[in-house]
């Protein structure tokens, strides 16, 4: 039975229970009952909420189990939803803050038209506005990741970082860096390996300070021993492995497909197109040259070219004329490297032959030997008429 408190003696010995709390008011099943260490809330004859002897709070459970560290259950076996409510817009089911599971799922929801909030040591650390725009380091988002920090890195995972802005080489495992210039970096290493400038163009291996004009495409390696650029076509069908195509050759233009230039910026060459054929070209212009004499030997150092015919190993179908690249002494500069070169692992560095620059002895000792027969022609026609 409900008993009446007296502030100044007490009460003890009366527990009660859930149907018969020991503290009531005008209703008898309604108000609180207790057992050992422990206090429970009871409405309509049940209990609603316990306190047990750790100091658990369990609301919709009469045995709070709770990691430890928190000190509040809450369960509810048909909705399992929790509602805070503090809303200018009334308490209703569509309104306020709510902590519910739906299935297997466990949802935060604000029934508001407006943000949520996420702090840390009394700061906001990241919002999601009323349409689903999620702001870290901002509190006006304005996309669906609008990510914003005063500092070197905005983002981070696994040694992977999206930068907000300012160097941050020093700090930077691997990213990308959006500057206030209107560029892009890519780190790997702490160090930036490729920059897309503002008119688009893509810097590799630089940042586009040593680039000529405005390419598209700036490829530059410092190393040595290393490829600039390797280009590897694995599949054996018939398709190019690199596709340069310039629209001026259509028509039949001269169209430089590409340039190119010694370390001083200055052209050395072209491979040009027309409509239908290409063109191999190095500059040979007179105003470059110096100490200019006519070949006077062109026939003496053609006879020491002995040319052959073979296969390459690699092809052994297929038979050709040319050269073994050591044995063409009388123009050395047609050949590149050196005889049974090889490299620290004792890997062959074979040596090349640039056979076009053989045709000016070709030429020389061709027309010296024109010479020899008009010198002929001459005096046989001569005996002829004598």
């Amino acid at each position: 039975m409900a008993l009446n408190i007296n502030g100044t003696t007490g009460i003890s010995g009366v527990d009660g229970s859930a149907s018969a709390p020991a503290v009531t008011g005008t209703d008898s099943n309604t108000g609180i009952n207790f057992a050992s260490d422990t206090v429970n809330i009871n409405t309509g004859g049940t209990t609603r909420a316990t306190v047990d002897s750790s100091g658990n709070v369990g609301i919709g459970t009469t045995s709070p189990s709770v990691p430890s560290g928190t000190a509040l259950e809450i369960y509810d076996s048909s909705t399992s939803r929790l509602k805070l409510s503090n809303s200018t817009t009334g308490t209703g089911s569509t309104d306020g803050f709510q902590i519910y599971m739906s299935g297997s799922s466990a949802i935060l929801e604000n029934k508001e038209n407006a943000e949520m909030r996420f702090y840390t040591n009394a700061s906001e650390r990241m919002r999601i506005d009323s349409s689903g725009n999620v702001g870290i380091g901002t509190t006006s988002p304005a996309q669906k990741l609008d990510v914003t920090s005063t500092n070197n890195i905005a983002y981070a995972l696994d040694g992977w970082a999206l930068a907000g802005k300012g160097d941050s080489s020093d700090i930077l495992i691997g990213g990308i860096l959006p500057s206030q210039f209107d560029t892009f970096s890519f780190y790997t290493s702490g160090s930036e390996r490729m920059r897309i400038r503002s008119t688009g163009g893509v810097m590799i291996g630089n940042d586009g300070s040593n680039r000529i004009g405005e390419p598209n495409l700036h490829v530059q390696h410092g190393g040595a021993n290393n490829n600039v650029a390797s280009f590897f076509f694995a599949d054996t069908s018939d398709r190019d492995a690199l596709l340069i195509r310039h629209n001026r050759a259509v028509g039949g233009t001269n169209a430089p497909m590409i340039n190119f230039l010694n370390g001083s910026g200055n052209g050395v060459g072209h491979i040009h197109a027309t409509g239908s054929a290409v063109t191999y070209n190095s500059v040979s212009d007179y105003r470059l040259k110096e100490n200019v004499v006519a070949i006077s030997d062109g026939i003496t150092r053609l006879k020491t070219l002995k040319p052959s015919r073979f296969n390459f190993i690699a092809d052994a179908d297929t038979t050709v004329d040319g050269f073994l690249a050591h044995e063409v002494t009388a123009v050395p500069e047609a050949i590149t490297g050196t005889k049974d070169k090889v490299d620290e692992n004792d890997k062959p560095i074979y040596q090349e032959i640039d056979q076009s620059k053989i045709v000016p002895l070709l030429t020389a000792a061709l027309q010296e030997a024109i010479a020899k027969i008009e010198t002929l022609e001459t005096k046989v026609a001569a005996l002829e008429a004598g």
